[in-house]
């Protein structure tokens, strides 16, 4: 079976989306899987690698600035918001809420103790 590339795109894209989420509460870990998605939509991107980038290292982040203060997760997550708009104009997809909203990114976020009800 083939997966068509417009489906791997939007798994791609359902992968960091779950990633932003996470992040609102704390670092994702660095790893293959998102490595991964970035590095596909990347090849459906212009060629502009800095909001891949950005991307990874808001998402990522551990250690930057400020980090012990209770405002941080915030401002990764921002930072994380701004770089995952970028990617979808990137890649030409309009982000909508229905596909950021997407019921299994927020189920499979609830694993990592984020609760959507508290946005």
């Amino acid at each position: 079976m083939r997966i068509a590339d417009d489906d791997l795109g939007l798994k791609a894209l359902l992968a960091i989306e779950e990633a932003a989420i996470i992040t609102r509460r704390i670092p994702v870990p660095p790893n293959y899987a998102l490595r991964f998605c970035l590095a596909y939509l990347f090849t459906m991107s212009g060629g502009d690698r800095a909001p891949f980038d950005a991307f990874w290292l808001a998402v990522t982040d551990r250690s930057g600035a400020g980090a012990s203060s209770p405002e941080y997760p915030m401002r990764r997550s921002q930072r994380a918001d701004v770089a995952l708009e970028a990617i979808y104009r990137a890649v030409g997809v309009e982000r909508t809420v229905k596909l950021s909203g997407h019921t299994g990114v927020w189920s499979s976020a609830a694993r990592f103790g984020y609760d959507p009800a508290k946005i």
